[in-house]
């Protein structure tokens, strides 16, 4: 039915049109490509405007203070898009944030103006945008949940929530980050983590 992953995927979320469908599997109309890890998928100055869709890869979203540290607020995986809703990333500026590929990455990229064409002429379209916007939002929201809990029961609700982050088997740098947590306390929440998990069984 479906000639590339894009659609395929798209169609998923909701119903394409054919005329809709024909577009996106033009060879022309999307850029293919892979992305090596800890190369830069967006870096401050890129456009931001465009729809990404990733196969087959891992990456994450983060923006850096004034001490040049890095703030991760998410994570995505195989068969995620990637866009940048204006209220992703509480206090940021979509056009400050970086995201870097953690693995060796294959994506499809559908530029900005491409995109403000689609919408005008394939309502779908906008739904689509909407579906994804929405779900990246709420795992922003989520994380700012993790965020509000003491720091002791962080871990505990990363491993229930965050389950596709957990298998992504990050280091323990990355974890505190992602938890605004000391590596002291992480250590402890996997501790009690297991002794729970134990208990249960």
């Amino acid at each position: 039915m479906f000639t590339n992953e894009l659609s395929a995927a798209l169609h998923v979320l909701h119903p394409l049109s054919k005329a809709y469908q024909a577009i996106l599997e033009d060879d022309n109309f999307s850029l293919q490509k892979t992305i090596r890890k800890d190369d830069m998928l967006l870096m401050p100055g890129m456009d931001t405007d465009r729809l990404i869709y990733m196969p087959r890869g891992c990456c994450k979203i983060y923006w850096l203070d004034n001490d040049n540290e890095e703030h991760p607020f998410m994570y995505l995986g195989n068969g995620d898009f990637i866009i940048l809703p204006d209220t992703v990333c509480i206090g940021q500026r979509n056009e400050d944030l970086y995201i870097r590929m953690l693995t060796d990455s294959d994506i499809w990229i559908l530029q900005g103006k491409q995109m403000m064409d689609v919408y005008a002429a394939h309502p779908e379209a906008s739904v689509h945008k909407a579906l994804i916007s929405k779900k990246l939002v709420n795992l922003r929201d989520q994380h700012v949940l993790m965020l509000m809990r003491k720091e002791c029961d962080r871990y505990a609700y990363f491993v229930k929530v965050f389950q596709y982050v957990y298998k992504m088997q990050l280091t323990e740098k990355e974890l505190c980050r992602f938890m605004n947590i000391c590596r002291r306390t992480l250590s402890k929440g996997k501790t009690n983590w297991l002794l729970k998990d134990r208990k249960r069984r």
